[in-house]
């Protein structure tokens, strides 16, 4: 649910519930419902503070090279 409302923040014209619904197996009355649920729990704010997407971003860059050099632990 949470990557069509993403979906539907960033995209100048999304696709309606029904296509979402279609792609996903989930029937669109449970769709619509879900999207709502989400919705009122983040008061319809959908926005993301930049500051928490840059520590994201360091903390996947550096897990990358963990990786890369073969030291993270899973």
């Amino acid at each position: 649910m949470t990557l069509t409302a993403a979906t539907k923040y960033i995209d100048d014209s999304p696709h309606k519930n029904d296509v979402y619904a279609k792609i996903t197996g989930i029937k669109l009355p449970e769709l619509n419902k879900l999207e709502k649920e989400l919705l009122d729990a983040v008061n319809l704010d959908l926005s993301v503070d930049e500051t928490a997407v840059k520590k994201l971003a360091e903390s996947v860059a550096k897990y990358y090279w963990k990786i890369r050099k073969g030291s993270a632990t899973q």
